[in-house]
């Protein structure tokens, strides 16, 4: 799900594949797309990442619900010194 504030990917991986790895590899392999087709914002980011850090991993069959997201990110950009 693409939303304005974030991305939501619902990924069925077999049990032992680490949630942390699986996030590393999914937002190394989209900062690169990201800069290859837009490279203006790669000139403007000189951390090579497109992706702030943090991310909200979640065992179920549903997406969670948007209020959850919301409060998530907010809690994180509170504790990255943002208003």
């Amino acid at each position: 799900a693409v939303r304005p504030e974030y991305v939501q990917f619902m990924i069925n991986v077999p049990p032992a594949t680490s949630p942390g790895y699986l996030m590393r590899i999914i937002m190394k392999v989209t900062s690169q797309r990201v800069f290859s087709g837009f490279p203006r914002f790669n000139d403007e980011n000189p951390s090579g990442e497109f992706w702030a850090p943090g991310y909200l991993i979640i065992s179920s069959t549903q997406l969670p619900p948007h209020r959850m997201v919301k409060d998530f990110i907010s809690q994180t950009r509170k504790r990255q010194g943002f208003k």
